[in-house]
This record gives structure tokens, sequence and C-alpha cells, in this order.
């Protein structure tokens, strides 16, 4: 802990006190200096004309008188040190008429701080205070640094002198363009390119002016129409925009955008919600993802907001973590769901259902009144590629153009052919038809078949009273 004492003025330092004292002359402070010497065997401070091991030089910040002391502040900071040194001395210089620049003043500490190097874990900063006492303050003088540091304190008492800025206010506020270029404000005689954008004092505070057509602004400012509109400025042609930022959802105007708005413009999901019950959605839930709970003890129901409500565009995602529950989405009012392209139209529902784990569903809004399933396994059911008839006798398309086609018939005669119509046609012909036959039970008869064409197949039993079971594959 620091233990500043013994303050002592130099020989030469009592020479000029004395010429003060007299009349002479003022104490004309000019800085102050620490260093690391400590004083040797029989040396006085009187004797010095220097620091013992002078280190750094430190601007005088601040003066201020009290009765018969005067306080001389400066701020020392380990900024630019290369090697760090124990503060072990403070010396006071001052101009001398005839000497020059003397030591005037030292004092020694018995318990020095260490002065880092700048760059170790500590960035030093920290303010010395030396007090000397005149008879009369107002003939000390001091040199201030304007290139040095102040502290808060100094700072705030400067702050608080009415006087302060006094003059530079005056300059500043009798300047036409002080801020001109800081806040880029329209200039007048200037000229200016596409693009350029500018403000000025007199729009609105959202407002800001945009060139549309180059060329040099008149001599006087224009008046300003509204926003959205256009005002010639000399050669110069600027539209009026408006600064408030783009942040709605479905903004579509010329704002500044936020960055959520645009991460949401990217495609990203503004957000996830958590659902294990039946929910009715609002337009506030567009753009996020609705996450069935793997929780979900039951059957559960979601409820669309009316495609009214909602930006044509609008899109609700839907992804199930649950394993055996069915997840059905509906419409509400009359609103239905364009679910699949199915025998050359679109299907319109008013519901659709998901089941298992993460089964997924995308769905648009694509008029006032009506949605559109975009993608999801919800609508790979709902597919033309995946157009399926799941009953006895039905059919399964597949999306490389596969169809698979199955059925019973039960043939009136024995060895003969019978033949029977598919379900659906083979768009382009049938492939191949395997059949088998049982009479009841686990007795199995022979039994064979093939495709007579895109639309028939036959089969032929060896026992009567037997159901003929056919698989035929074409495409």
């Amino acid at each position: 802990m620091p233990n500043w004492s013994g303050s002592m003025l130099t020989t030469k330092g009592q020479a000029l006190q004395a010429k003060v004292d007299a009349g002479t002359t003022t104490l004309a402070l000019t800085k102050m200096k620490i260093g690391s010497g400590t004083l040797a065997d029989g040396q006085s401070i009187a004797s010095l004309t220097d620091l013992i091991s002078p280190q750094q030089n430190v601007g005088i910040s601040a003066i201020s008188a009290a009765d018969n002391i005067t306080t001389v502040t400066g701020v020392i900071t380990n900024t630019g040190l290369t090697t760090g040194f124990y503060v072990r001395e403070l010396g006071l210089f001052a101009t001398d008429p005839t000497e020059g620049e003397i030591l005037y003043s030292m004092i020694i500490d018995s318990a020095p701080d260490y002065l880092p190097p700048e760059g170790d874990s500590v960035t030093v900063s920290e303010e010395f205070a030396y007090n000397i006492i005149v008879s009369n303050a107002a003939s000390v003088t001091a040199t201030i640094n304007q290139a040095g540091l102040v502290t808060a304190s100094i700072l705030a008492a400067h702050n608080t002198d009415a006087n302060a800025h006094t003059a530079a206010f005056a300059i500043h506020n009798a300047a036409t363009d002080a801020h001109a270029d800081l806040l880029h404000l329209r200039k007048n005689s200037t000229a200016y390119v596409v693009g350029d954008v500018k403000r000025s004092p007199t729009l609105p505070s959202y407002a800001y002016i945009e060139c549309t057509i180059a060329g040099t602004t008149a001599a006087t400012e224009p008046t300003w129409p509204d926003v959205g509109s256009t005002v010639t400025d000399g050669g110069v042609t600027w539209i009026v925009r408006d600064l408030r930022v783009a942040d709605a959802q479905f903004d579509a105007s010329t704002k500044i955008a936020t960055t959520s708005f645009v991460q949401r413009a990217l495609g990203n999901n503004q957000g996830w919600k958590t659902i294990s019950a039946d929910t009715v959605l609002t337009g506030a839930d567009a753009g996020k993802v609705i996450g069935i709970s793997s929780n979900t003890t039951s059957d559960i129901t979601i409820t669309l907001p009316a495609a009214s409500s909602v930006p044509i565009g609008a899109v609700f995602k839907f992804a199930s973590n649950s394993t055996a529950k069915t997840i059905t989405i509906k419409t509400s009012g009359s609103d239905t769901i364009t679910a699949g392209y199915q025998n050359g139209s679109y299907v319109p529902v008013t519901s659709i259902s998901m089941t298992g784990l993460q089964a997924t569903a995308e769905l648009a809004c694509a008029t006032t009144d009506g949605w559109f399933l975009v993608s999801g396994t919800s609508q790979l059911k709902a597919s033309e590629y995946f157009k399926c008839s799941l009953g006895s006798n039905g059919y399964q398309k597949l999306p490389s153009g596969l169809i698979l086609q199955w059925g019973m018939i039960t043939p009136s005669t024995i060895n003969t052919q019978t033949q029977f119509t598919f379900p659906i046609a083979f768009p382009t012909g049938g492939l191949v038809l395997i059949a088998a036959a049982y009479s009841g039970g686990t007795t199995f008869v022979g039994a064979q078949g093939y495709v007579v064409n895109a639309t028939t197949g036959s089969v032929m039993n060896t026992a009567t009273s037997t159901v003929v079971c056919w698989l035929a594959i074409g495409k």
C-alpha cells in the first residue's frame, strides 16, 4: 500500500519559491515525473536536480486551489510501458526565470506499488495528486498537457463548469452544416448519384431521401412531400422513404428489414410449438413447426386458423414424435385442403391425418378459403404417385411407375380359364400374374394365371369351390 511522505523542496526549488514569495515571478508548474530510485545513504532530496531513477513523465491534467493549498493532479498509465517498475519517487517540476525547468519538489514512497508493463494481466490508470502549500494560490500556474489523461473526477469538475464549453458551443451552433457529414444530411449545391441516401432536419424522424436521378442539388432545400413521393431538387430527383423497419412476418414493403425478418425470409422457421392435446392454431403460429409430443396419450385434433385470417403463402409445418397416435389436422369453417392430384383432378378434403413416428405435413395457405398440402408423409399418401386402394381387391402405385394389383375370384368351372377385370388398368400393360388357390382350411390346390391385356387377367383352378388369389404386376 503506498506511503508517500517527506515532501521537500529541492535547493533550486527553494530558490524559486523565494522569488515567488518576493513577487518577482509566479510558480509555473510544468510536469510531474515518476521514478523507481531510492535515496542513497547521506543523499537528500534538497540536493537533487532530477529523480534518482526517472521512468515516466506525467503530464499535469488539472490544478486546483483551496485556501493556501494547491493540488496538482496527473494520471499515470502503463500504456506503452515495456518494463514494469516500483513507483518509489514522484517529482514536481517548474520553470525558473533564470534556471529554466527545474526539479521543484519531490516526495518518496516507502511502500511503493508496482506498475506492470503493457500487456500484463492488469491495465493500470492511476491518479496522482500532489499538494503544495503556497502563501498566494493566485501566483501558481500550470502547463496542462492537452494529450494527457483525465480522471472521472477531473472530467466531472470540467463539465460542471458553466463556462467550460461556451466558446466551442458558439462556434458549433453558428455552423449550418455542423453535422452534415456525421448525420448524412442533404447539402445545397452538391452532386449526388443514384442510390445515395440522405437525411434532412425538416423531414419526419422516420423518413429519409434516396436519389433516383443523379445531379446537383439546388441552392435551397425543397419542401419534402409525403413518404413514397418524389421531388425535384435542382438536377436531383429524390424519393422519400420510410425508415421504420419491416419486422411483421409478411411485410412486403421497402422498409429496412431486421435480422429476424431476414431469417424468416430465407426459409428459417420462426419458432417451434410443442402440443400434446387438441389445439386450435392462430395466425401467430404461421411459420412455426408444430411438434406433436412423444407424451401424447390419445388421438388429437389440430384445427387450422381460417385461411382468410392469414396471408396467402403462410405455411404451417407439422412433425410427429408420437409412435402410435393419430393426429388429425382439420380446417376451420368451410375451408378445404387440396391434398393431392388423383384421377386428373385435385382432391379437396376438410382434414388430413398423420400416424407414426416422424410423420410430417406442410400446409400452405393458397386462397382465402383453401389450403394446399405441399409436402410431408401425409402428402405422399395423397399423391398420385402413391395412389392406392387397400381393399381385398385393390392396388398400389409406386413413384417408379410400377403398379401392384391383387384380388380373389372363385371360378365356376375347374380346369377352365376364367377372366376378370383388374381394379385399374395398367397404363402400358401387365408384366406378370401369379395365382394360388385353396379349398378351405389349409388345403391348397393347383392354380395358374396370366395377363390377358392391360385391363384383364385370367386364372384357372383344378378343383371346384376353390378361391383363387392373384397378384398382378405391371406399369
